[in-house]
């Protein structure tokens, strides 16, 4: 089943609801999603960049 395309509508000093709203994060506990947010790096890519 396909995906649908997501939208981060958060910036750097609001990890956590980017973190919250990732498919692979969501079987996390709130004390792993912090984990995560504790190292996470906001980065932006353009449409067709190779990541």
């Amino acid at each position: 089943m396909p995906m649908e395309p997501m939208e981060c509508q958060c910036h750097q000093e609001h990890m956590s609801s980017c973190v919250e709203i990732v498919p692979i994060f969501s079987s996390l506990s709130r004390q792993e999603m912090l984990e995560v947010e504790s190292i996470a790096i906001a980065k932006k890519y353009a449409r067709g960049d190779m990541i």
